[in-house]
């Protein structure tokens, strides 16, 4: 009885003993993140203290990353980058401070750069590169010495293929932290985006304004007409919402000028695109008018002509099966990909 009594105020005195130990790392977090505005570093004994040791009554979204310049890692920046917005929208909405709601804990950012003294951090997650995003809440993370189990839910290990935004990755923080923040986009940044708009709308006016004889002209109408169709084709509205760069980079740093995701693009691949399948159009609706020349031309022209609609339908075909390794000849997909109503995007993104 003795023992079992001894026992119970042991367990009470460590409980009791955890709660000021949570709300002191709790309270470094809120001034880290303060000083940090918003991403706070951490080295590998920050990430024991933080992240692995008990108690956490908080949630660190965790950003691994490296050197851009020694790894040229350059995915790393553009990540690096979307987060920023990401965050201003956390702490724009409160989300470091004690919720009302028991169930959402306080939201911080940090990340830990891949460096000598932090490798063994990257090694007992069993990353074999960067940048990753990792989810860490209460228990999530267990340490056995040698690697680190975490739910692979709470995990994001980004690739060439990941269709990653702003939007993407606050969706991915909202699921993992119990959280419902929208977007938010800073001031100074939403009045320069204004002032951008209306440059664009007065210099467009006035242009219009001196070229409206010109613009009377029917052959204007049909390149201006060519011009949107091309602008819409090569997905400019995406490039613009998800912040898409114009060229990527490869395992080796070097630029890649072709998304391999299905549902994601780079801005030159858009634009290359774009004008293939524009140049393609435009061949074959050539080839009906040139009855209009004389024979001499009809073949020289034509043969021309053919020869642009064929290579530009190879190269697009080309590019497709870089986005779709299953597609080969035929116009149907395997019979394990994706089937349905077209909504449900079977990936024909040309």
């Amino acid at each position: 009885m003795a023992k079992s009594l001894l026992a119970l105020i042991f367990l009470l005195a460590f409980a009791y003993s955890i709660e000021p130990a949570g709300k002191a790392k709790l309270e470094k977090l809120r001034a880290l993140s303060s000083a940090s505005q918003g991403m706070i570093r951490l080295n590998t004994t920050g990430y024991y203290h933080y992240i692995v040791d008990s108690p956490r009554p908080y949630i660190v979204v965790v950003y691994f990353t490296a050197d851009v310049t020694k790894f040229k890692c350059l995915q790393c920046e553009q990540i690096h980058g979307l987060l920023d917005q990401v965050i201003y929208s956390y702490k724009t909405a409160g989300a470091e401070s004690n919720s009302d709601d028991p169930t959402q804990l306080p939201v911080f950012f940090a990340e830990i750069e891949y460096l000598t003294e932090t490798q063994e951090i990257f090694q007992k997650h069993e990353f074999m590169s960067a940048p990753n995003l990792f989810v860490s809440k209460p228990k999530n993370i267990l340490n056995n010495g040698k690697t680190f189990t975490v739910k692979r839910e709470d995990m994001w290990e980004f690739n060439m293929g990941s269709d990653a935004h702003a939007y993407k990755l606050l969706e991915f923080i909202n699921n993992r932290s119990g959280r419902n923040i929208q977007m938010q986009t800073p001031v100074l940044q939403s009045l320069m985006m204004f002032i951008y708009m209306v440059a664009i709308f007065l210099f467009i006016a006035t242009l219009v304004y001196k070229l409206k004889d010109l613009l009377l002209v029917p052959y204007m109408w049909l390149f201006g007409s060519i011009l949107v169709y091309f602008v819409c084709i090569s997905g400019v509205v995406y490039d613009i919402i998800h912040g898409v760069p114009m060229v990527g980079s490869g395992q080796k740093g070097v630029p890649e000028l072709i998304h391999s995701g299905q549902r994601s693009q780079y801005g030159a691949e858009g634009f290359l695109m774009g004008f293939l399948i524009t140049i393609g159009g435009l061949g074959v609706v050539a080839l009906g008018a040139l009855s209009k020349l004389p024979p001499y031309r009809i073949r020289l022209f034509g043969f021309a002509i053919l020869l642009a609609v064929i290579y530009s339908a190879y190269t697009i075909v080309s590019v497709y099966r870089i986005k779709a390794r299953w597609y080969g000849p035929g116009f149907y997909p395997p019979d394990y990909y994706t089937r349905g109503p077209l909504m449900r995007d079977q990936g024909y993104s040309f």
